[in-house]
């Protein structure tokens, strides 16, 4: 409920409402999708939409162990957006959401205690961590279906969108490691996506969770590497198997 701490912090009014949004790396595009929503049912006017993964310095359980080498993929970060029907710099063209729930159990989670708690200069670690990979399962799964996994999803969404694939200027995506979203870029590039469209920040900031779309949207835009009017892609891939994709047209 990470959604109240914000409130009370932010000293929000007690009759703003809080929804919190937890579906791992794709909570930005869902909640960008959800607060959309709201705004065109005429239920709010303008909707702040946060996210916060902490998957190298929150305490005890859940974080990544930093005695072991996976703890390189796993990063901090937090980004926020405001949603509204005003003073926009983005459109919301088409949403599409895949949900594979088959690999849930295959995604799994193990609790033990860290790696290498003897490393030499390694920070105190918690007396448990969490670990979160892929079972032997999941990766024949993945042989099968990563290739299609995320252009299945752009497809989906520049359909709604009344778009194609030669219209998209650029894709914003998940960056969980590289030898996962290079087989999506593949994929993509059979599909006509060429892989120069295709940008993240991985090398710098490993996977941040769900905040790696508002991180990497603002640090581009702050570069001057979007371009007024260009079509861009969202794409996520949320633990357990959840894909949305969310097709946007930025206006500044």
């Amino acid at each position: 409920m990470v959604g109240c701490y914000i409130h009370n912090t932010l000293h929000f009014p007690t009759q703003t409402r809080v929804l919190n949004v937890q579906n791992q790396c794709a909570s930005f595009v869902d909640g960008c999708e959800t607060a959309w929503n709201f705004i065109l049912a005429g239920r709010y006017k303008r909707i702040l939409v946060v996210m916060v993964a902490a998957l190298n310095t929150s305490g005890g359980a859940g974080r990544a162990d930093m005695t072991d080498p996976v703890f390189a993929v796993a990063g901090d970060g937090a980004g926020a957006a405001i949603v509204s029907s005003q003073n926009l710099k983005c459109e919301f063209l088409g949403y599409h959401n895949r949900t594979f729930g088959e690999i849930y159990d295959m995604c799994a989670a193990e609790i033990r205690s860290p790696a290498h708690p003897d490393l030499k200069g390694a920070p105190e670690q918690p007396p448990i961590a969490t670990y979160t990979f892929g079972t032997p399962d999941f990766f024949a799964w993945w042989q099968q279906v990563g290739e299609r996994f995320a252009i299945d999803g752009i497809e989906g969404a520049l359909k709604k969108a009344n778009l194609s694939v030669s219209d998209i200027d650029t894709i914003i995506f998940h960056q969980p490691a590289d030898m996962l979203y290079d087989v999506w870029m593949d994929g993509a590039e059979k599909a006509g996506i060429s892989k120069n469209k295709w940008k993240h920040t991985w090398h710098k900031y490993g996977n941040v969770g769900c905040a790696v779309i508002p991180v990497n949207l603002a640090e581009f835009w702050e570069a001057g590497e979007l371009k007024k009017n260009s079509i861009m892609v969202w794409v996520t891939i949320g633990a357990g198997g959840h894909a949305p994709s969310m097709i946007v047209k930025w206006l500044v």
